[in-house]
């Protein structure tokens, strides 16, 4: 049986992980995977020496993502719907911001290698929120090496996925999905609304960008 692919996507702290785990329970049969960040053992170094680390970061991610998603999307018996809080097209996002012109260009020949042979999620939900939430839950939760985040390294991620999402919107239903402040742990309308949006742009097999305002 083919799995359903719902990807989820947004800036450094903006919940993906969190609307993840409460997307779940609205499909039988589904499972998470979740991006295995504390796996990449350049994380906190590149936050250290951001020139030194930037490309050996960055290859690492695109093979711990592409190496989860090639795996979780097998065929399965058992489970027919997967929700990750990452997709592939996350590397070429953060890549494009981290490295150099001329180690972009080698970065971007691999991924659009790997890109080719993995399969599209069939939707991607992309968390659209105030950047001063981010800010405010990069410090909650308290990462050592996420103290050096600044609201401008958040806006050039932000600048690049208003890039990069009318581009997959071509080949994948894009949802964008405009939470603000709201708390969807607490809302749980808010999230059977976003469910029920995923589910019909499955269903009707909906193209472009749909903004979704909660």
């Amino acid at each position: 049986m083919a799995t359903v692919h719902i990807a989820i996507e947004g800036n450094i702290a903006a919940g993906k992980t969190t609307l993840a785990h409460l997307l779940a329970p609205h499909w039988q049969n589904s499972r998470l995977a979740l991006e295995p960040f504390d796996k990449n053992p350049f994380l906190e170094q590149f936050y250290n020496d951001p020139d030194r680390y930037a490309l050996a970061l960055e290859l690492s991610f695109l093979a711990l993502r592409y190496e989860q998603l090639n795996r979780f999307l097998l065929p399965s018996l058992f489970e027919n719907v997967v929700i990750s809080d990452h997709s592939l097209y996350r590397s070429w996002v953060f890549a494009g911001i981290t490295l150099p012109e001329s180690e972009f260009v080698l970065f971007e020949k691999l991924y659009n290698t790997m890109r080719k042979s993995l399969r599209n999620p069939d939707v991607i939900v992309k968390i659209t929120v105030p950047l001063e939430r981010c800010i405010e839950q990069i410090k909650h939760r308290n990462r050592s090496f996420e103290t050096g985040i600044t609201i401008e390294y958040l806006q050039s991620i932000e600048s690049r996925y208003r890039e990069l999402l009318p581009q997959l919107a071509k080949f994948v239903p894009v949802i964008n999905a405009h939470i603000g402040w709201v708390d969807l742990i607490r809302n749980t309308d808010a999230v059977k609304v976003l469910a029920n949006t995923i589910k019909h742009v499955l269903k009707n097999k909906s193209s472009g960008v749909v903004d979704l305002f909660i």
